[in-house]
């Protein structure tokens, strides 16, 4: 099986897609956090629509207000974070979103993605026409979601403790769980696992939990399993991820994400989009590749 393990140093470049919105700002607020603890390249990724002037025969160009505003929040934006010591580029591009921001994300290669979200659509559909679900299915880079129900105060001493890794007993919850106890390792933090009864090999709850744990201690040999907390799920659905967390008083969970099509790989299409509608902290997804 070939997994790619997170690197000593994590989120050496952090790219966050901003605008003036709160969700966007909320999640700023978290990136700045992030980039404070690991020493993180920010880039900060704004997309201006074509813009549309108006023209008056007397009075020639009348420049889009809407656009002179953006630019000074950004402008104000970034020299807050070089004033607070954080390395940070602004790049402002015209464009349409969201292709444009997945392109660019896609050519930067950063290490983590940084976006907000809100919960307007219903839970099964959270994320249609949003710029968060498409960087979720399509970038390849993993992605931090702030969902509506995280506090924005809550960013301003956010340093994960607790981190609840949702995954199955399966060759992708083996990568995501050594995923998992990188983030862990570079915040001092604990992992604890939840997995699905229903996604277990072969149907087999017992016998996949074994196979589990042996691809696990073969990948990294140097980890105990006790060093999991192993909370085991009767069935697959948001409730049972949310209600561990709470139980654990997780600040960060991490879940796997598919590409392109359903939003999970080796969780149920759905899971994702309604344990970002209720979660009460941010939400880590990535690609199996």
């Amino acid at each position: 099986m070939s997994v790619n393990t997170v690197p000593n140093k994590l989120f050496l470049k952090i790219a966050v897609p901003i605008d003036q919105s709160e969700p966007s700002k909320k999640a700023l607020a978290f990136a700045r956090m992030l980039a404070k603890h690991f020493g993180s390249h920010l880039e900060l990724l704004h997309i201006t629509r074509t813009r549309h002037s108006v023209y008056i025969p007397q009075g020639g160009w009348i420049p889009d207000r809407d656009v002179d505003r953006d630019t000074q929040y950004l402008s104000a934006v970034c020299a807050l974070m070089k004033a607070e010591g954080i390395a940070a580029e602004l790049i402002d591009e015209e464009g349409s979103l969201p292709c444009d921001i997945i392109e660019f994300i896609e050519r930067s290669k950063p290490d983590l993605v940084v976006m907000g979200t809100h919960g307007r659509q219903s839970a099964a559909r959270l994320f249609v026409g949003s710029i968060a679900e498409m960087a979720i299915r399509n970038v390849h880079a993993p992605v931090l979601t702030i969902g509506p129900h995280v506090r924005a105060e809550a960013a301003r001493h956010w340093a994960p403790r607790k981190i609840l890794c949702v995954s199955s007993p399966s060759p992708s919850g083996v990568r995501l769980a050594s995923y998992a106890k990188g983030i862990a390792d570079g915040l001092g933090a604990t992992v604890h696992l939840l997995t699905m009864d229903g996604w277990s090999p072969g149907g087999d709850k017992e016998a996949g939990l074994r196979r589990f744990w042996l691809e696990l201690e073969q990948l990294l040999p140097g980890w105990s399993p006790k060093a999991i907390d192993i909370k085991t799920a009767a069935e697959e659905n948001s409730q049972n991820i949310i209600r561990a967390a709470e139980e654990v008083g997780a600040d960060l969970i991490v879940m796997g994400a598919h590409e392109g099509g359903a939003l999970a790989t080796h969780l149920s299409p759905g899971l994702v989009p309604r344990t970002l509608m209720v979660a009460r902290c941010p939400v880590l997804t990535m690609h199996e590749k």
